[in-house]
C-alpha cells in the first residue's frame, strides 16, 4: 500500500455514480441489510493503533500517556 501512496497519481482518481433517483428510508435500510447480511461480506480490518487503543480503553490501569 505505501509503494501506491508514492505514486504521483495517488488519491487523484475520478469516479462517478449515477442513480435512478433518491431512495427511500425504508430502501436504505434492505440495501444495507443486503450488503452486511450477504455471506460473503467481511468487514475491513481494523489498523494496528486502532487494535491497540480499544485494548487500552479496557484496562483500568491505563491513563491517558499510555
Amino acid at each position: 500500500m505505501d509503494a501506491a501512496r508514492n505514486d504521483q497519481n495517488y488519491g487523484r482518481g475520478v469516479a462517478s455514480v449515477s442513480h435512478g433517483g433518491w431512495l427511500s428510508p425504508e430502501e436504505v435500510g434492505e440495501d444495507l441489510r443486503r450488503v452486511f447480511g450477504a455471506p460473503d461480506y467481511h468487514p475491513p480490518v481494523l489498523p494496528a493503533v486502532a487494535l491497540e487503543v480499544h485494548g487500552l480503553v479496557k484496562r483500568a490501569d491505563v491513563g491517558i500517556p499510555e
